[in-house]
Parts: C-alpha cells; sequence; structure tokens
C-alpha cells in the first residue's frame, strides 16, 4: 500500500511457482549489510505456516527461501514481513501485510506425427514433448510416462530434457512395421507430478509394404501451411502437381521430406479449404497409395 512506499519498492504477489523464493525490496540501500547471512530472527511470517530460512540478498534485498516441497501448488498465501526488524518505523508500519499463490501444476502433451526415413522405411520413430508448467526432475517425468501395446514387447522410451525449460523430449525408436497395421497407447499421468490429469493416445503404427495416408496438421514454421504425414517416404522425383491440391488457394509451394510433404502458402483471414490427395502419389519404390483420391476440410489457417 502507499504508505509502506517510501521504505518497500516491491515485493513478491501474484501467482508464484513452488520453488519461488519470497522477496522484499527495501526502497534504500541499508549500508552495513552481511550479504547472503542467515537472520538470526526471521522477519517473515506466513499463513498457512512455511518452513524456511531468511538472507540478505543485496544491500535492499530480503529473500525467505522456502524449504523444498514447502510451496504447495494452488495454495494462497497471507504473509507479513516485521518491516521493523531493518527499519525504525512508526507502530503502524511495522509490519508488512501482502500474499501470494502457487500455480497449479499443469502440463501439455505434443506428440509429433510418426518419421520414417528413406533408409529404413521398415521402422517407425514416435517422439513428442511433455511440457510442465513447474519444476520436476527426470526421474518424476520417466513415472509420467508409460507406453503399451498388444503388438510390441520390450518397448523402452528415452527421455532427456528439451531445449526449453520445463520441457521433456521423448522419443521411441526403431519400432518394425508388422504385417498389419498396430498400435502403441502412450499415457501421461499427472499424479507423480501433483496434478490429477491424465493424457492419453493412441498412435498407429502403419503396416509394412503400404503406402498410406496418415494424418495432417497445421504449422507455423519455417512458414505458414500444412505438413502430411504418410506411411512411407515420399517419392521425391515426382511432379506432385494435380497429386496434392488446395483448390481454394492459388499459390502454394510443396516440399517432401521423407514421408512428410508440407505445403506453404500465405494465409486469409476466413473461410475454409480442403487438401486433395490423388491415389497416384507415389512412395520411394513407386508404389502408388492404397486408397482413391481424399479430400480433407480444414478451418481456414490464421
Amino acid at each position: 500500500s502507499i504508505e509502506f512506499a517510501p521504505y518497500i519498492s516491491a515485493y513478491t504477489g501474484g501467482v508464484v511457482s513452488s520453488t519461488s523464493p519470497i522477496l522484499i525490496e527495501l526502497t534504500n540501500e541499508l549500508p552495513a549489510v552481511e550479504l547472503d547471512a542467515a537472520f538470526k530472527k526471521n522477519p517473515f511470517s506466513f499463513t498457512p505456516a512455511l518452513k524456511g530460512s531468511t538472507r540478505w540478498l543485496n544491500n535492499k534485498t530480503i529473500c525467505f527461501d522456502p524449504e523444498p516441497g514447502q510451496l504447495k501448488a494452488g495454495v494462497l498465501y497471507n504473509a507479513q514481513f516485521r518491516l521493523k526488524e531493518v527499519k525504525d518505523v512508526e507502530k503502524s508500519l511495522e509490519k508488512f501485510p501482502f500474499s501470494f499463490r502457487v500455480m497449479p501444476k499443469s502440463f501439455k502433451a505434443d506428440i509429433y506425427p510418426i518419421h520414417v526415413s528413406s533408409s529404413s522405411p521398415q521402422l517407425v520413430t514416435i517422439e513428442g514433448v511433455l511440457h510442465l508448467n513447474d519444476i520436476a526432475d527426470l526421474e518424476t517425468v520417466e513415472q509420467m510416462i508409460s507406453i503399451d501395446s498388444k503388438a510390441f514387447k520390450n518397448l523402452s522410451l528415452d527421455i532427456k530434457q528439451g531445449e526449453q525449460p520445463l520441457s521433456y523430449v521423448f522419443r521411441l525408436d526403431s519400432i518394425q512395421k508388422q504385417n498389419e497395421e498396430t498400435s502403441i497407447q502412450l499415457t501421461i499421468n499427472g499424479k507423480p507430478f501433483g496434478v490429477d490429469k491424465k493424457f492419453e493416445q493412441k498412435i498407429t503404427i502403419p503396416s509394412v509394404e503400404t503406402f498410406s495416408y496418415m494424418g495432417l496438421r497445421k504449422i507455423h514454421q519455417p512458414e505458414n501451411g500444412l505438413e502430411i504425414t504418410f506411411s512411407e517416404p515420399v517419392s521425391d522425383t515426382q511432379d506432385l502437381t494435380g497429386l496434392i491440391s488446395i483448390p481454394e488457394i492459388n499459390s502454394y509451394v510443396t516440399q517432401v521430406k521423407e514421408n512428410k510433404v508440407y505445403i506453404y502458402f500465405e494465409t486469409k483471414k476466413s473461410g475454409t479449404i480442403s487438401v486433395d490427395i490423388d491415389q497416384g502419389l507415389k512412395n520411394r519404390t513407386n508404389r502408388k497409395l492404397n486408397k482413391a483420391s481424399s479430400i480433407f476440410h480444414l478451418k481456414r489457417l490464421t
């Protein structure tokens, strides 16, 4: 509040992480401060109570470090900082009240379309990314992600830290295609992370020596467009004119990368588009699509 402005310039408030320190920043520096030295008498109090230690972060910032696991997801904490412990103030300003809430934990998963290389068209790779909104170690993430399949035994996921903070990449390599279409069930259970949420997705593994359409998704990088996935690498010598078309769009560019075809175009604000895939499309061994041409209706990409 405004009456504390001459003494306190900033403080922890709003929504914080479960690993956040609790800070009070004074308006003016204090000349004689022992940095990182623990306070003998803790100037903070919290409801619900928190265990931790208090130290000087610099000459004007006091830091309370909660012990690991003390800050509970979703909980509102009412706090008081006893300003009188560090400054001589009038009685009405001896205690500074403030509050903050620990963010509820959550996660989301992105499962990428299957990858099939021209060097090993009989093998499938599955990859995805788990995005967390709070810190978790690798052991916790390993407990969250599981796979199951009647067709495949002894499957093993490789899980590692992603490039982005709070993200983990998981990958399942060298899945052998069978004579018939099979599937793998991927489950992400939030309980080890402290979230009452479950993500499940059935991933189709195409049969061997079958060239078929697998799916389509919007992309925005490196350009706006579509990514179309097939069960085998697409011919990179075949002219795609008339084989993959978007009637509503006059100008677009196609690019073949292994078992995917990328279509890039400028987006428009309204309307829908349809993608026509002709059965004459071929894979790297000149096998045609197993089904007649199909039409996929999509919302206009914006």
